[in-house]
């Protein structure tokens, strides 16, 4: 007899109502130009953020975002052109490095002076890059990554994951083995499961 699955209702309900705002992005990208559907604006950045929810609002001065924006763009182009229509349960072990390797590489622009946006960080650079490749790449947030259990976690004082963008590796390969081993499950399904448990925070050292 299976062990009955514990979940957060209220975390449950959160997540279903956050895809909401999920799809509104989604339809902002695919309603864009097929010559022009990588190329990031201000629209997608606020409405991930408004996806993503939380205090932070986009409030970089409007003068250096065009700049920025074009290093993200040239960053999700670069996952498209190596990745595109793939699916991650389907990458063997080499083409998931690389996969790692650029999505890290994407989230990091969040982090460095001369491409950070100010009220855009990691985790929204995850999201917008799910909205982009659901099939391909999964949500990094504090509640998947205490759901899968990654190992290494450090929070702060707010309960909020140190230097986050450090376990999306992690977080990808979990995904990966987790979607190889259950035909049935998709990463948005996954990702519904992890966000509905409750939370276990590692213990301070």
């Amino acid at each position: 007899m299976s062990a009955k699955r514990v979940i957060d209702t209220k975390a449950e309900k959160k997540w279903d109502k956050m895809r909401n705002a999920y799809e509104y992005v989604a339809a902002r990208i695919d309603s864009k130009p097929k010559s022009g559907r990588y190329n990031i604006d201000l629209i997608d950045l606020v409405l991930v953020s408004n996806f993503k929810g939380g205090f932070a609002s986009i409030a970089e001065p409007h003068e250096n975002l065009d700049g920025k924006l074009k290093a993200y763009t040239v960053g999700i182009c670069k996952i498209a052109k190596s990745f595109k229509d793939k699916k991650l349960q389907k990458l063997k072990k080499r083409q998931l490095g690389l996969l790692c390797e650029q999505a890290t590489s994407f989230l990091r622009l969040t982090l460095f002076e001369e491409t950070k946006i100010d009220g855009f960080g990691p985790s929204n650079a995850s999201a917008l890059l799910n909205i982009y490749f659901p099939d391909l790449l999964p949500i990094l947030d504090r509640r998947g990554l205490l759901g899968a259990k990654i190992r290494g976690i450090r929070t702060n004082t707010q309960e909020q994951v140190k230097n986050i963008e450090r376990h999306y590796q992690q977080l990808i390969e979990y995904f990966h083995s987790r979607l190889c081993g259950d035909n049935s499950l998709s990463i948005e399904c996954l990702d519904r499961k992890l966000f509905s448990k409750p939370l276990s925070f590692p213990k301070k050292k």
